[in-house]
């Protein structure tokens, strides 16, 4: 086949692709940054000095496009996660998948103000902690959460309770009366961690997939018509 024949196949099949690409799911990652503003301990627990009063909070969470909406209000959207982690310093917590309540990402917009908060309410918490003096493995603590993302606002959702991409999400600014984060233990030795969100970006995959497909029907093509 000719270059020109062989150029107008690639073409039509990029189209097929471009045209079947919204109809399937792909997963979306929100990518948050933050600023510890408040550090508790209690029972003579001790960080080290990658955790303090400024250090920098860095963390995401991952769902599917097609994540269906588990709450049944209409103003507000429960939607599961696939992944979820957040990392201060040498610091760093993870859900604990076998927990009773998963890792969710929950949206109100509710009349008056909305709000989005990415979560989990069972955390397993890893780290160099010490209490007095001695290491203290926190992991295995039964307790603790961590709200990676915590945005509200004074005025009704924009795109109201369905989850949010990288073209419906709204800018940070918005969020004026709180953006926050926060990491918990109950258990002893216990502490309280919060801070301020700084940058939130959303990222979707369907771009990769696209060049990946196309990339795939020009070597199948190639070889077919050499």
């Amino acid at each position: 086949m000719n270059t020109a024949k062989f150029a107008l196949y690639v073409l039509v099949c990029g189209a097929v692709i471009l045209t079947a690409m919204p109809a399937l799911a792909y997963t979306v990652t929100v990518y948050v940054e933050g600023v510890v503003t408040e550090i508790y301990t209690f029972d003579g627990l001790e960080f080290d000095g990658s955790l303090v009063v400024g250090s920098v909070m860095t963390g995401s969470c991952t769902y599917d496009s097609e994540t269906p909406d588990q709450a049944w209000h209409y103003w507000t959207g429960e939607y599961s996660l696939t992944s979820i982690s957040m990392q201060i310093g040498s610091y760093t917590c993870l859900p604990n998948w076998q927990g009773e309540s998963e890792p969710v990402f929950y949206i109100s917009a509710e009349p008056g103000g909305f709000f989005y908060n990415v979560g989990s309410p069972e955390a397993l918490f890893s780290g160099p902690c010490y209490v007095n003096g001695e290491p203290a493995n926190l992991e295995d603590s039964p307790g603790g959460r961590f709200g990676l993302m915590s945005l509200v606002a004074g005025t009704i959702s924009p795109i109201g309770d369905t989850l949010p991409d990288e073209n419906t999400f709204p800018d940070l600014s918005v969020f004026t009366e709180g953006k926050s984060f926060e990491l918990r233990s109950g258990y002893t030795p216990s502490f309280d961690i919060f801070g301020q969100i700084t940058s939130v970006t959303v990222v979707p995959e369907p771009a990769s997939a696209l060049v990946l497909g196309v990339g795939a029907v020009m070597l199948i093509l190639r070889r077919r018509f050499r």
